[in-house]
């Protein structure tokens, strides 16, 4: 192996370690439903789920309690709010 190869293994590796923790804390920090909806998310968007983690850490760090599927159907909704591009819209002006 050449040290590229050994480079990329090393960061896919910490990479994994890294999503492996983060699902940890979500486990400590959701209820179970909550979880598994943002397991689904993860699956569907990862920059979302990526987002909408640090949102649920900083919020259980404020509040110190378990975030249910509600308020975390919120903070998605928030989220996606604050992240969504406005719609293009197409004029046509007949003569």
């Amino acid at each position: 192996m050449n040290p590229e190869e050994t480079a990329k293994i090393q960061e896919i590796q910490k990479a994994q370690e890294a999503e492996i923790q983060l699902k940890k804390i979500l486990a400590v920090v959701l209820d179970q439903t909550a979880y598994d909806r943002i397991m689904n998310v993860r699956i569907s968007n990862k920059e979302l789920y990526f987002t909408v983690a640090n949102a649920l850490i900083h919020y259980y760090k404020k509040t110190q309690k378990r975030i249910t599927e509600k308020e975390l159907i919120t903070i998605i909704n928030m989220n996606l709010a604050a992240t969504k591009q406005p719609e293009t819209k197409i004029h046509i002006r007949r003569k």
